[in-house]
């Protein structure tokens, strides 16, 4: 066995059943059976000046503002090796041209590139290898 469960065996068989009702699970159901009152003194509280209530009350109807980067514009990056691509994205940001933002998601970017160029280089290599040994 080495440890480890086999297949469809619980490790503990004397515990909760599937599908039975969890503490949480409870909670919301009694939380939505009483919605309406509990938003209807969330807003009374709010106006009464409860901090809490207040920021509750805000966050719900006032969605998070999420940040949204424009379309940047760089040199042709064609015919550049990878590392100075980074270069140039780091030189933009060092000038102002783009935000630290951006050039932090164009340099992830870059290093998402460099390991599928890498690993399909691998493959190749060992496609090569593979027919060479096969003829």
């Amino acid at each position: 066995m080495g440890g480890k469960f086999q297949p469809g065996v619980s490790g503990n068989p004397r515990g909760r059943p599937r599908g039975s009702p969890t503490r949480p699970s409870e909670l919301r159901k009694m939380l939505a059976g009483n919605a309406p009152a509990l938003m209807e003194k969330a807003v009374q509280l709010a106006l009464a000046g409860d901090p809490a209530a207040l920021r509750l009350c805000l966050e719900r109807l006032i969605p998070p503002v999420k940040a949204t980067d424009e379309a940047v514009q760089l040199p042709d990056l064609a015919g550049l090796s990878l590392a100075d691509q980074g270069r140039v994205i780091l030189a933009a940001v060092g000038r102002g041209e783009i935000s630290p933002l951006q050039g932090n998601a164009l340099l992830q970017g870059l290093g998402t590139l460099v390991r599928v160029v890498e690993a399909t280089e691998l493959e190749e290599r060992i496609a090569a290898l593979e027919a060479k040994k096969d003829e």
